[in-house]
């Protein structure tokens, strides 16, 4: 397989602070991720173009060391499709669904940062 079109969302500057609050954080981080993930996924598959069926399949996302979360398309030709060519326009799908859906994951991650810190605070 050939290289596929891949957007993260990195949030690994704030892992140190983070890592103090151990392991119930990283877990609640981790299932914030992966309901956005399915939320943009689903989007996107709403707005990719269909001829086979392929590219739309192939859309799919992964959480990378608890921090992370990457948005992907894994046919060869899903960045020619997002971004177009000199021979076909481009009809863009993940990262218009990252963009309407990022502030979701902001501010649901606010809230598990804001409810990990009350807890600390304590």
């Amino acid at each position: 397989m050939g290289e596929f079109l891949s957007i993260q969302i990195d949030t690994s500057d704030v892992d140190k602070a983070l890592s103090t609050l151990g392991t119930p954080l990283s877990k609640a981080l981790i299932r914030k991720f992966e309901n956005h993930g399915r939320r943009v996924v689903s989007r996107a598959r709403r707005l990719v173009p269909v001829l086979s069926g392929d590219l739309q399949a192939s859309i799919g996302f992964k959480v990378i060391d608890d921090f992370a979360l990457e948005i992907f398309a894994a046919e060869d030709y899903a960045d020619l499709v997002e971004f177009g060519t000199s021979f076909m326009d481009a009809q863009p799908y993940l990262n218009p669904s990252v963009d309407e859906l990022q502030p979701a994951l902001v501010d649901n991650l606010q809230k598990v940062l804001d409810e990990a810190a009350s807890r600390f605070s304590r």
